[in-house]
């Protein structure tokens, strides 16, 4: 009887420990447009624009926990926890993604639809694991109130290859 407990248990350590190793992933992702705003001095205003997309990075996203928080409208839903990362390309630097609020926790939540957000210090990232697409989002240079072009807000997405 204590062997089959002992197994029961061992089973069950070992399914939970699979299924966590199965959430996680590592994504490549490659910018495939690129927009944002420039200064355009002559007229003394802000302009969109089109930018070549040169973004590429590795996301990486280590599964924590499931958990269910209630809505505003207490409605149940159910989110997936990780731990995200991001690696430039060409770059061996890692840096962590934080979600806003709650004193920048390292703890990004997934939505049942598989989104979820985050930063790196200016750099704010979206992501959809279901779709393998993110979006990159710069907008510090137009809040700072500097009208020049040396750091121009962007916009910029594309899609994401898992890695192996």
């Amino acid at each position: 009887m204590r062997l089959l407990h002992f197994l029961a248990i061992t089973s069950l350590i070992s399914t939970t420990a699979a299924r966590a190793e199965s959430k996680n992933t590592s994504l490549y992702c490659v910018a495939e447009f690129a927009e944002g705003a420039w200064f355009n001095s002559s007229i003394k205003r802000w302009d969109g624009s089109v930018f070549r997309p040169e973004s590429k990075f590795i996301m990486r996203a280590t599964f924590l926990r499931t958990r269910t928080d209630q809505t505003t409208i207490n409605y149940p839903i159910q989110f997936d926890d990780y731990n995200v990362t991001i690696t430039e390309s060409g770059s061996d630097f890692t840096i962590d993604c934080y979600r806003d609020g709650e004193g920048n926790s390292k703890i990004v939540s997934f939505n049942k639809f598989s989104r979820g957000q985050c930063k790196t210090g200016s750099m704010e990232y979206v992501f959809n694991l279901k779709t393998n697409s993110f979006l990159q989002i710069y907008s510090a240079g137009y809040k700072r109130g500097q009208d020049n072009n040396n750091d121009t807000p962007s916009i910029s997405g594309g899609t994401c290859t898992k890695m192996e």
